[in-house]
């Protein structure tokens, strides 16, 4: 469309702004489009959307989840709930060995041009995360009596940390599905 320039204020002289856009109607068929295009540009605003949407749900959540925890438990055992899932999460940096990236990546390249390329990338990815997963969580069955003894100063702390190792395992495996599924654009499915 044509540009034009805003006279109601000096701010606004310098403002260009599409004459499509200038009233509701133009603004949200200007969306619409975008959202329905097959371009990058369509699909980089669908995937940023998506991406925005999970993001909100899932620190919402967890933000509900925790006020409703530490009410539950007390400052206590919310602290040692804390302490428990920063040792897990450090654990799942590893066991993660960002893999999701990874595969977003060569699926997102590779879908359409190599499926068979994309599909091994799959297979390895997931079968990294399974070995990588073992891996951490073996480091931390084994390592949890000495990490709550030592490293958190809470030994009663060993058989929960223990507990976190079957966490961390899906995590692994969590992070790896979310970044083929992010490849394939795949966010409703």
């Amino acid at each position: 469309g044509t540009l034009c320039c805003s006279r109601d204020s000096e701010a606004n002289k310098l403002l260009l702004i599409p004459t499509e856009l200038k009233s509701w109607d133009g603004g949200t068929k200007a969306i619409r489009d975008i959202w329905a295009a097959d371009s990058l540009r369509g699909r980089f605003t669908r995937g940023a959307v998506w991406s925005l949407f999970g993001a909100l749900i899932s620190q919402g959540s967890n933000l509900a989840a925790s006020v409703i925890t530490a009410r539950i438990l007390g400052r206590e055992h919310f602290g040692e709930y804390g302490m428990i899932q920063s040792t897990v999460g450090m654990f799942g940096v590893f066991a993660g060995m960002g893999l999701g990236l990874t595969a977003t990546k060569y699926v997102a390249e590779l879908r359409a041009t190599n499926t068979e390329r994309a599909g091994r990338i799959i297979a390895l990815s997931t079968a990294v995360a399974l070995g990588t997963g073992v891996i951490a969580v073996v480091a931390l069955l084994i390592g949890a009596p000495w990490l709550a003894a030592r490293t958190l100063n809470a030994p009663h702390l060993c058989a929960v940390l223990r507990i976190g190792a079957g966490v961390l395992f899906l995590n692994a495996l969590n992070g790896a599905q979310t970044g083929v599924l992010a490849g394939f654009e795949a966010f409703r499915s």
